[in-house]
């Protein structure tokens, strides 16, 4: 091994030396060298690895190189790509499906293209959008699609056809014009001047222009079209004229929800525009002052007026008012009503509301009438009560009683028929003093039939907690007698009973209570009353009627007695005469505000009715 590689190595400095020198020594004694080649390697002999990088430049590479992509990397970094003198540059070929320019995306202008490099074929349609365009450009109509010299040459043209997706700025309408279709006319996007055919018009809203319809114009539907506005108005101060002679009928529809929905100007409707008998009394509104009905001066003809209401004036017709005319004309104004003057039927006439009132100096004059049957003469108001009727001088016949009433202005007063001198009134709760009119049978049985039961203190029993049993005390330095004090408190309660007499009717019971506030205090005092009945064989329970109030909106205080009544009391159970009553009233602490400490109860009175009397 040693014998064979130093002579190789001695070879190879030799023929080094000699090549570095020019001693002509032949280094082809190396693999892949051939002497005739003057020292140059064979064809094929180099590979990359004994090329230095960086050292081949364009000249070492032949025009002719067939160079494929298979002997390219995937990716050519180079800063500029370029041919060979003027020539194209071409980039893909006809199987290549899409070529990517990549950037880092840090600015704009990142690919530039030589001006005018890109024609309208090559932009995708749609793709060119407002933020893309200078707005500070002279663009000039010349520059796009459809009809050539639009801004520059006196254009008039209000056709579409063929001219969808097109616009233009026409000269003689003064407006921007844009083609939707390639037909019809254009549509006016703004300007002024210029004109559309109503059969143009589409169902958008006109919110700013006027649609004017000149002399010798109509605007009206087709078939059964509509027309909808809010208001139909002249132009300044003219008449308009809704429907012609050939117009058969027109109606006026509102959804009926209300009065007053076709309003007119006032004074706008006379008489010969109403159809004649179709104004029934109901249309007519209750005259305070009736010029058909009344008098006028014969002098001057001035009308004298009578206030009439709700009179069937409706029915007078022409000749009829003519007539009344001529007549109450003829009258002095000081004669007193006549037939003449006030118009009544031959048989009768009725008024359904309202009021007749006669001035003074008027004189009413019934004498000729005889009252010989049930048709004639005067029949005064009548109910079965009169109790309403009490204005001043109202006259009432209360056909229950048989009786005429009339009223004084607070109420009535019997001064006829079969009790005549009879006031219940005067009785009702006790004789007044009355001594010109006698009490009814049954207000006399009435008054004999009130009873009334009376529990002193010492006679109560109390809860014993809230309120104390009864005990003696002083009052106001004066009297000794049984009280019951007790706290403000709901459960405060005291308690009395009775056995009811046998001609109890077993109906409600009034209860009285007594009580003293001995302070200097006017505040509420509220308290609440119920009762129970049981006869013998029935058991007692803690269930009560219902609860009445007992309330005094403010004490007398002071030492002042009080007493205050409850409204009718319905005790629980069926009560009959002979039965136990039994009572109890409590406090209403919510509602009570007086000082109960130095409040005294001092007793309670029990009002009831009797059938018998025994």
């Amino acid at each position: 091994m040693k014998t064979l590689i130093l002579p190789l190595i001695l070879s190879t400095l030799i023929a080094g030396l000699a090549q570095a020198v020019g001693l002509g020594v032949d280094v082809c004694a190396f693999p892949n060298c051939t002497s005739s080649g003057g020292g140059t390697p064979d064809d094929n002999s180099v590979t990359s690895a004994k090329i230095v990088n960086g050292t081949i430049v364009s000249a070492d590479i032949s025009n002719s190189a067939a160079i494929t992509d298979a002997q390219v990397s995937d990716t050519l970094t180079c800063s500029v790509l370029d041919a060979v003198g003027a020539a194209a540059i071409t980039i893909g070929s006809a199987d290549v499906t899409s070529i990517t320019l990549t950037t880092d995306g840090s600015g704009t202008g990142e690919v530039v293209l030589p001006l005018q490099s890109v024609t309208g074929a090559e932009i995708t349609n749609d793709s060119i959008t407002a933020t893309q365009i200078d707005e500070t450009g002279a663009f000039a109509f010349t520059t796009l699609n459809g009809k050539t010299k639009r801004n520059t040459a006196a254009i008039d043209d209000d056709s579409c056809t063929g001219e969808q997706g097109t616009y233009w700025y026409d000269t003689t309408d003064s407006a921007f014009e844009f083609c939707n279709a390639d037909s019809g006319v254009p549509t006016v996007l703004g300007g002024g001047g210029g004109t559309n055919a109503f059969s143009d018009l589409t169902s958008s809203t006109n919110t700013t222009a006027a649609m004017v319809v000149s002399t010798g114009a109509s605007l009206g539907p087709a078939g059964t079209g509509t027309i909808t506005a809010n208001a139909v108005d002249a132009v300044g101060a003219a008449a308009i004229t809704i429907g012609s002679v050939d117009v058969t009928s027109v109606t006026v529809t509102t959804d009926s929800t209300g009065t007053a929905e076709v309003a007119l100007p006032a004074g706008s409707i006379d008489s010969t525009e109403i159809l004649n008998g179709t104004v029934a009394l109901a249309d007519m509104a209750d005259l305070a002052q009736d010029l058909f009905i009344g008098r006028t001066t014969a002098s001057t003809g001035v009308p004298q007026t009578a206030t009439i209401t709700a009179a069937a004036r409706s029915v007078l017709d022409d000749t009829t008012v003519a007539a009344m005319l001529t007549t109450m004309g003829g009258l002095a104004t000081a004669d007193a009503l006549t037939e003449s003057d006030v118009w009544l039927t031959g048989t009768a006439s009725s008024w359904t509301a309202g009021a007749v009132t006669a001035t003074d100096g008027t004189f009413l004059n019934l004498s000729a009438i005889n009252a010989s049957s049930t048709t004639e003469g005067l029949r005064v108001p009548q109910n079965t009560s009169c109790s309403a009727a009490t204005a001043e001088g109202e006259v009432c016949w209360d056909t229950d009683g048989d009786a005429l009433y009339m009223g004084n202005g607070s109420t009535t007063t019997q001064i006829g028929g079969a009790a005549a001198g009879v006031e219940d009134t005067a009785f009702g709760t006790g004789w007044n003093g009355d001594t010109a009119n006698a009490p009814s049978q049954n207000a006399v049985y009435d008054m004999l039939s009130v009873r009334q039961m009376y529990w002193g203190a010492s006679s109560m029993s109390a809860d014993g907690t809230q309120c104390a049993n009864p005990a003696e005390a002083t009052l106001n330095s004066g009297p000794k007698t049984y009280t019951v004090i007790c706290t403000d408190n709901d459960a405060s309660t005291i308690y009395g009973h009775t056995v009811m007499p046998d001609g109890w009717d077993g109906g409600t019971v009034t209860f009285e209570l007594e009580y003293l506030q001995s302070a200097a205090d006017t505040n509420v005092l509220n308290s609440d009353v119920a009762a129970m009945c049981r006869g013998a064989g029935e058991t007692i329970n803690n269930t009560w009627g219902t609860e009445i109030a007992i309330d005094d909106a403010a004490v007398s205080g002071s030492n002042i007695v009080d007493h205050t009544t409850s409204a009718a009391v319905t005790a629980n159970g069926t009560c009959a005469a002979g039965d136990t009553l039994f009572w109890r009233i409590q406090l209403d602490a919510t509602g009570t505000t007086t000082a109960v400490a130095t409040l005294h109860l001092m007793g309670v009175k029990a009002t009831y009715t009797v059938v018998t009397h025994d």
